[in-house]
């Protein structure tokens, strides 16, 4: 029988003025996804410390103008805000505790050599953002870094850097995702990073926590190497990866702490040599968990946790996870009986795109089925036709001459997901795409 072709077309009109460029393509292979986003983030408003010089002062650019040249005047503690556009620029920062923020002006790499530097909402597509050594104190923050010399290069990398706080960026298409070289003292927090040989790696690092961050479709999604030990790893969503985890040396990760992490993986761990002085767990808590469940403890492991026993349905399997010899997750998670499969309903926060001036968000986890419609917004999408399985889906949304346009074909039990996925998130295109993407992980 001839393979029937299905097209959706969903309109979606927007009043608020938040243009987002996507494209993405997906194959029912699962095995690599290369997903390209160029979205508008405007960066939050972080605190000026109190070491702050009274004489500070705020400079715009625009397109046209040098952001390096107006670098190079600024004075410590000086707020540079550059205007949306495209910059041929790789911009070098040798000057302390500078501010740039942007709503998402295009550069094509970013080095830091000052000391308290921040950065909020570029977007870099080119060679990177690069943290030198005997740099501190770095903020990197809402920025989109993707396809960073067609992969050849790392997205954000630290050497010999320190106390970093690298949060809530998009990262895309890179060799390492995010890199912690002879670093320590770091917070990765609620990044997305896709498609990177590795996502998140440690060399000759440590004393990091790593937490809330999503990490797909990589051959790696954490990996440890030489001395990383003292980490805190929690909180992460660790899925469709070739290998969850990886370490090479006997010390590359000891003397860590693993727990309420989500790793579904070809292969979960893949050690080179026993670890030491490992933590896998805490101690039983009532708190909700990665999964949804009642109780935090260990980790959620697909080798194990989807056929081990729960016999009290508490979320907590009634017996430990060996790793390897003492390594022991004692309180390994499952899927409570009372909720629902864990489905990322519950991710990272997706990076904002607040004002300027806007109050930093919260980096709590968001429940994505209780976000609240936009009464601003209105959206559309055509009739279904549920019998279909082989298809081609286009997804266009309006706002002045922006579109946005994905494409996903050679899929199969689809149109029951693409149905869930309207009517469950039709208030939020983010959400949309989030579920999109989900729908071929099942």
């Amino acid at each position: 029988m001839k393979n029937k072709i299905l097209t959706l077309i969903i309109s979606i009109f927007f009043i608020l003025n938040f243009p987002l460029l996507c494209t993405a393509t997906a194959s029912a292979s699962h095995t690599s996804q290369n997903v390209t986003y160029s979205d508008n983030v405007t960066p939050v408003n972080d605190t000026i410390t109190n070491d702050t010089p009274i004489s500070s002062q705020t400079i715009t650019v625009s397109p046209g103008e040098s952001i390096q040249k107006t670098v190079d005047k600024a004075n410590p503690g000086d707020t540079i805000i550059v205007n949306k556009g495209q910059y041929s620029e790789e911009v070098n920062i040798t000057t302390p505790k500078l501010t740039l923020k942007s709503n998402h002006a295009e550069i094509k790499g970013l080095t830091i050599k000052g000391s308290g530097t921040k950065i909020y909402g570029f977007y870099v597509h080119g060679d990177g953002v690069g943290i030198a050594e005997n740099t501190v104190d770095c903020t990197i923050r809402n920025c989109i870094v993707n396809n960073t010399q067609h992969g050849f290069y790392d997205c954000i990398r630290l050497s010999g850097a320190g106390n970093a706080t690298i949060r809530n960026n998009t990262i895309l298409n890179g060799n390492n995702g995010i890199v912690l070289g002879k670093s320590a003292g770091n917070t990765v927090l609620n990044n997305l990073i896709y498609n990177c040989n590795i996502g998140i790696g440690s060399y000759d690092a440590g004393s990091d926590i790593i937490e809330g961050n999503t990490i797909r479709y990589s051959n790696e999604g954490l990996h440890f190497e030489v001395t990383s030990p003292h980490n805190i790893i929690d909180r992460n969503v660790i899925k469709l990866n070739k290998v969850g985890i990886s370490t090479v040396d006997r010390d590359a990760l000891s003397n860590s702490s693993i727990y309420n992490n989500y790793f579904n993986n070809t292969e979960n761990l893949k050690l080179d040599s026993n670890l030491i002085n490992m933590t896998w767990n805490v101690k039983k808590t009532k708190q909700t968990n990665i999964v949804k469940g009642k109780y935090i403890g260990g980790n959620y492991w697909s080798n194990f946790s989807e056929t081990a026993p729960d016999k009290d349905g508490n979320g907590i399997a009634d017996v430990p996870y060996t790793i390897s010899k003492g390594n022991i997750d004692n309180y390994p998670l499952v899927h409570p009986k009372d909720t629902a499969s864990f489905d990322d309903d519950i991710v990272p926060v997706t990076p904002k795109c607040p004002d300027v001036n806007d109050s930093e968000p919260s980096h709590e986890y968001e429940d994505q089925n209780n976000v609240k419609p936009d009464s601003k917004k209105s959206y559309k999408s055509d009739s279904i036709d549920s019998d279909k399985n082989d298809f081609s889906l286009n997804i266009n949304a309006q706002n002045g001459t922006s579109t946005f346009n994905l494409t996903v074909s050679d899929t199969s039990k689809v149109v029951s997901h693409i149905k869930n996925f309207i009517s469950k998130h039709e208030n939020e295109l983010v959400h949309i795409f989030r579920e999109f993407l989900k729908m071929f992980e099942n």
